[in-house]
């Protein structure tokens, strides 16, 4: 890691998004001030700070990553990184001759030189990173709530980011592609008794629901509702009805055909076990699919 000398002290070098930056432990030791001096300066003075060009915000998990500079396992709160601009607003009410000295030092070493040339200070706002991947995290779930395929919930959350954060971050790795998993087929559970042989879709139904994948709706036009454990095999698909609205239909992959079996092997329950007219009482008619 570079280093330059600042009052006689070896300063590493710290660089972040193309400019040299100091984070508020190294002012306090640079100018010889008690720990959390600038921490209450900053505090008191953010509201006239710009972050992304007087200060940046980085996680705690990102300077691990960069390995920016040693940081204690334990730290989990963001880090606060001045740039040269921010640095100097910060330390305006420092007026004593070590003050004096130390800026100018740091103007002149620290911030003023690089390996190759000046640093260049961008001027425009840097992206907001701090709590980037936890907003991607968030985003990607609420995505999945609203039944997205795990490829569409990624590239939507990854759009929230840029807009909250301003970095996209599929582009930032360069994922210009994400396939989506191939769309698996739902079936009635009419379509799923016949196709296995089973007494009728009432007996499916009652063996659904002691399997704990689905409950009674109370509704009309669909009696059945997927608990939280059937949600991952199956869905609700809107069914047009000649002459009257659509109703929803709830519809099971063939995932829960091995599922079944397993479950009536378990009980040593045979499917004629079953009457239709238990079937009726449970449903309620003996019509519901």
């Amino acid at each position: 890691m570079t280093q330059v000398t600042i009052n006689d002290r070896a300063v590493d070098v710290i660089a972040y998004a193309d400019q040299r930056v100091v984070t508020l432990g190294m002012v306090d030791a640079l100018h010889e001030r008690p720990e959390g001096t600038a921490r209450r300066n900053f505090n008191a003075n953010k509201s006239h700070l710009i972050e992304g060009e007087d200060y940046i915000s980085v996680c705690a998990d990102e300077i691990r990553t960069r390995k920016l500079m040693d940081l204690s396992p334990k730290a989990q709160s963001d880090i606060t990184l001045l740039t040269e601009s921010g640095y100097l607003m910060l330390v305006k009410s420092f007026t004593d001759d070590l003050a004096w000295s130390v800026q100018r030092q740091l103007v002149k070493q620290y911030f003023g030189s690089s390996v190759g040339g000046p640093i260049r200070v961008k001027s425009a706002p840097q992206p907001k990173l701090a709590g980037m991947g936890r907003t991607f995290a968030d985003m990607r779930r609420i995505a999945k709530l609203m039944k997205l395929d795990d490829a569409q919930a990624a590239i939507h959350a990854s759009h929230a980011v840029e807009r909250l954060h301003g970095i996209n971050p599929l582009e930032v790795m360069n994922i210009r592609r994400i396939e989506s998993p191939a769309q698996k087929p739902f079936f009635t559970v009419s379509d799923l008794a016949k196709r296995e042989g089973w007494q009728s879709a009432q007996w499916l139904n009652r063996t659904l629901l002691a399997m704990g994948l689905q409950e009674k709706s109370g509704s009309d036009d669909n009696p059945w509702t997927a608990t939280e454990a059937g949600q991952t095999y199956s869905r609700l698909e809107d069914t047009p009805i000649k002459g009257r609205r659509s109703k929803q239909m709830l519809l099971w992959s063939a995932e829960i055909i091995t599922l079944v079996k397993q479950h009536i092997a378990q009980r040593a329950t045979p499917y004629a076990a079953i009457t239709a007219t238990e079937d009726a009482a449970l449903v309620g008619e003996s019509t519901v699919t």
